[in-house]
């Protein structure tokens, strides 16, 4: 996913922060494994400078991307196998449920795929725990404000 997002970020050009981030998100979740943690902990402060740094820009364009691919469908409408190829199922699902419970249907198996490749490296039960709740968490905190923000721009306009 990673490599995707930096190639559409090179292909966009105007998404060039974005691609960046998530090549230092995937290099943060695969150098714990590899027992690089002095390089993890490098990569997690420029992670933390360069989200600082973007977050007011990215947070719009993000909403804007959600925004655009939800208004294909209607959010009311059941969910669909198709919706999961787009954000637009988790807008449903944060229409349904809540925001807060859609974010944790979408990071836990992210969380559960960390957790399980921590294992089966044999890494200790304090990296793996580490390495799989700051992930989540950083996945969290990204996409708990976009998801927000798309679901009240629909809503907004589905009343307009």
């Amino acid at each position: 996913m990673a490599i995707w997002c930096f190639w559409r970020a090179r292909k966009e050009r105007a998404r060039i922060l974005g691609g960046v981030i998530a090549l230092l998100m995937a290099a943060i979740a695969i150098l714990p494994l590899l027992g690089q943690a002095l390089l993890v902990v490098s990569l997690l402060v420029v992670l933390i400078i360069v989200e600082v740094v973007a977050y007011p820009k990215a947070m719009e364009m993000g909403a804007k991307d959600i925004t655009k691919q939800a208004k294909g469908g209607d959010v009311s409408a059941p969910l669909s196998v198709r919706d999961f190829r787009t954000m637009a199922a988790w807008v449903k699902l944060a229409s349904r449920w809540g925001v807060r419970n859609a974010i944790i249907l979408f990071v836990l198996p992210i969380g559960l795929i960390i957790g399980c490749l921590s294992f089966i490296m044999g890494k200790s039960l304090a990296e793996i725990v580490f390495s799989t709740v700051t992930l989540t968490m950083i996945n969290a905190s990204l996409y708990y404000p976009l998801l927000k923000i798309s679901l009240s721009n629909l809503s907004t306009k589905q009343r307009a």
